[in-house]
């Protein structure tokens, strides 16, 4: 394997990006990036190299952030197309029978779409941040009810674009402070991870919710913006086909 680099540094504390990546970050460069970000500048790790990276398996799994399917956004971008189909005239005014909605298999339908969300996922970090890594769509995790949770999308990612994203989000984003606001035990919520960062050990050993964090780092996008492509060139309607059953294709127009 080349000797290869993920950071170069360079004077007065700055980084920049070089080419090619190497499947072990580059330890002393992300921890300086914490420092740095943080304003502290103290040795924030005495064992760098032991205490935050480690030989791996690949893929590593995380969550990617998401509305979600109830009363969201994705939602109606899925409502809209099903209506569109019984819109015939164009009108923007029609009726979906009660019986389409029983038969159309809704699942199908929000795992395609889950799959169309990851790629459209990747192209906005790409467009955004110049983070450029290849995610694979793993699941779709859907609660039984939704008073407590939402869908969650898990995906896989290699350990040299896990590389990657630790760098981005350290540099876009405050990985200390989110951190502590979606891990901090309070009132009606107790946390089965440490709000300190410095705890979490070696990145490479993170489970899916603490490298979902590095993605909660860049922000959560707008579904609209990430899906705007897909919305264009009959993805999502690729998605609602996906659900069809024959008897909710019974139940379509002619003209469909």
């Amino acid at each position: 394997m080349k000797n290869e680099t993920l950071l170069k540094h360079k004077r007065v504390f700055k980084f920049k990006y070089v080419e090619t990546f190497t499947p072990q970050f580059s330890q002393q460069a992300f921890v300086k990036l914490l420092n740095l970000k943080s304003g502290k500048h103290e040795c924030f790790m005495a064992n760098t190299y032991k205490q935050f990276f480690t030989e791996v398996s690949e893929p590593l799994e995380s969550t990617i952030p998401f509305c979600g399917f109830y009363n969201s956004v994705a939602d109606s971008l899925i409502d809209r197309e099903i209506e569109s189909l019984f819109d015939i005239e164009g009108s923007g005014e029609c009726e979906v029978p009660d019986d389409f909605w029983l038969s159309h298999d809704s699942s199908a339908t929000c795992q395609a779409f889950a799959k169309i969300y990851v790629e459209s996922y990747q192209e906005w970090l790409k467009d955004e941040f110049d983070l450029d890594i290849e995610l694979s769509f793993k699941l779709l995790d859907s609660p039984r009810a939704y008073n407590c949770a939402t869908d969650r999308i898990f995906v896989t990612l290699s350990a040299s674009d896990l590389a990657k994203l630790a760098s981005a989000a350290v540099e876009h984003g405050n990985l200390r402070e989110e951190v502590k606001n979606r891990f901090e035990s309070r009132s009606g919520f107790i946390s089965h991870y440490s709000s300190d960062v410095s705890d979490w050990g070696k990145v490479e050993t993170w489970d899916h919710n603490q490298i979902g964090t590095l993605f909660e780092c860049l922000g959560e996008p707008d579904c609209l913006d990430v899906m705007e492509n897909a919305c264009g060139n009959g993805e999502i309607s690729n998605a609602v086909w996906e659900g069809m059953s024959e008897e909710s294709k019974a139940l379509l127009p002619e003209l469909v």
